[in-house]
């Protein structure tokens, strides 16, 4: 009979556990961030050139900080970049890639999950936030995507360096538009239009 009791005990506390989990990760599996998955834009850049630019998850590392990061190849014309992207159930954040011992800066940071009308914030002096606008659908080649996050991400004019980007972002699938307008004494690669044309996530 004790046998039993402890038995249905453990049985419950394991359930409980499972539930527990399942209860407190509501993005976890709704931000692509594994090894392999890749998307695919029509890129029109800010002069007005018709590009393909494909973004591909090669691999993963550790950041200065001890945390895992998963590394996001981008394939612009002519040129290559790697951001670096730590996500959980409750944030992704993405990191230029570490050059030294001391945490890179940071892109852009999303907290999960995604709702409209919430907004966030860093401490620098000049600015920088983000904010979840509203829910709309969104047409682009690879299909309409309803139920997709608009996002606006700002930083402050400082030292010939701003920020003006909007991205639509799609739970399971990722970004699937983006119009980038980011200076740092000069155009920075990638400015201009993306429209999703292909995607493959595990």
């Amino acid at each position: 009979m004790k046998r039993f009791i402890l038995c249905s005990i453990l049985l419950v506390l394991v359930t409980s556990c499972r539930l527990f989990n399942s209860h407190h990760n509501p993005f976890i599996e709704d931000f692509p961030n594994k090894i392999g998955d890749s998307w695919t834009y029509d890129y029109v850049d800010f002069q007005g050139n018709n590009h393909i630019l494909r973004v591909m998850i090669v691999g993963q590392d550790k950041l200065p900080d001890g945390h895992m990061a998963k590394i996001w190849e981008y394939r612009y014309p002519n040129y290559t970049d790697s951001l670096w992207v730590m996500s959980n159930d409750t944030v992704a954040k993405f990191y230029n890639k570490p050059c030294c011992t001391t945490m890179p800066p940071m892109r852009l940071r999303l907290v999960l999950p995604l709702q409209a009308g919430n907004s966030w914030h860093s401490d620098v002096p000049y600015g920088d936030t983000t904010k979840v606008l509203k829910q709309t659908s969104v047409s682009v080649p690879a299909g309409t995507f309803k139920d997709t996050y608009e996002i606006a991400k700002t930083v402050g004019y400082v030292t010939n360096s701003w920020t003006n980007d909007t991205l639509w972002y799609k739970n399971k699938v990722g970004l699937v538009k983006k119009i980038q307008g980011e200076y740092s004494l000069g155009n920075l690669p990638g400015n201009g239009t993306w429209k999703l044309r292909s995607y493959s996530v595990h």
